[in-house]
């Protein structure tokens, strides 16, 4: 018992100070927050898109199947979130919190400017891409949630962690009433407000958080990503029944969740408004 009391001193004395920590748990959870609402803010703008009965070359590429581009572009953005998120949060570790947060976001930015530019250019697969990399960098979710704990004892660990879950499921919310609200301004103009909402919060991260100690890591980038990743947990046999529960579950749930807008625009005539306001839509 003594030696467990001494070990959780150690760890306290060892923990990073902060300045402003309630400053930073709240840039934390607005980048958080930003992120996820990357996710579901194409919903209300692709489903009419891709459901119109005018045909371009952007919602028929190489004349495929509008719905099948559909679930191509949609599937971008969270298929790099999934290998981003199993990733980031460990080479922060490796390489610093700051430093590879601050890429991250930068990137993001550069994503969301480049789906815009997509959109406006009617260049499909440029967008496809432009939405893998920022679901990559939104994957600096997990680095949120690290910051968020690493602010205890002088947040309590709970508290922390309570506040940034409180943001990522608010941010299901925000994001298609974003999409939906906006829109009518030009399909473009959701993704250039999230680029805009992520450069603030990069400026305040950079100035709030302390300057990263120097490299725990002096493997270069590629061997760290397959050293330290997340997904080296499937090789755990009591982890793989529950990761595929896990999947099974998220695919049946995400299969109404992501179509369900374009069967409201094809059988309803619902307009991307329509979809980001109707609460029975995105309320899980």
């Amino acid at each position: 018992m003594q030696q467990d009391n001494q070990s959780h001193d150690d760890k306290q004395a060892r923990a990073p100070h902060y300045a402003h920590p309630q400053a930073i748990l709240s840039v934390v959870c607005l980048i958080g927050l930003i992120s996820v609402a990357g996710i579901a803010l194409p919903y209300p703008v692709l489903a009419p898109l891709f459901g119109s009965s005018a045909l371009n070359d952007f919602n028929h590429w190489q004349q495929i199947a509008p719905p099948l581009l559909l679930g191509i572009a949609l599937a971008a953005n969270p298929l790099g979130m999934l290998l981003g998120s199993a990733s980031l949060g460990a080479l922060s570790d490796l390489y610093g919190r700051r430093r590879v947060l601050a890429l991250a976001l930068g990137l993001s930015i550069v994503g969301y400017i480049g789906s815009a530019f997509a959109l406006v250019a009617e260049w499909y697969p440029a967008f496809v891409l432009s939405r893998f990399l920022t679901g990559l960098c939104e994957g600096s979710v997990s680095i949120c949630r690290a910051i968020a704990a690493d602010l205890h004892p002088q947040i309590d660990r709970t508290k922390g962690i309570s506040w940034m879950n409180s943001a990522l499921y608010a941010a299901w919310l925000v994001g298609p009433l974003l999409g939906g609200a906006t829109m009518h301004l030009g399909n473009q103009v959701p993704f250039l407000i999230a680029s805009a909402a992520m450069l603030p919060c990069l400026i305040l991260l950079w100035l709030l958080l302390p300057a990263d100690p120097p490299a725990a890591s002096r493997l270069a980038v590629w061997p760290a990503l397959r050293q330290h990743n997340s997904l080296r947990l499937l090789a755990v046999p009591a982890l793989q029944l529950m990761a595929l529960a896990q999947l099974t579950y998220t695919l049946g749930l995400n299969a109404f969740y992501e179509f369900y807008p374009l069967w409201l625009v094809q059988q309803h005539g619902f307009s991307g408004w329509d979809i980001g306001v109707s609460p029975h839509v995105y309320v899980r």
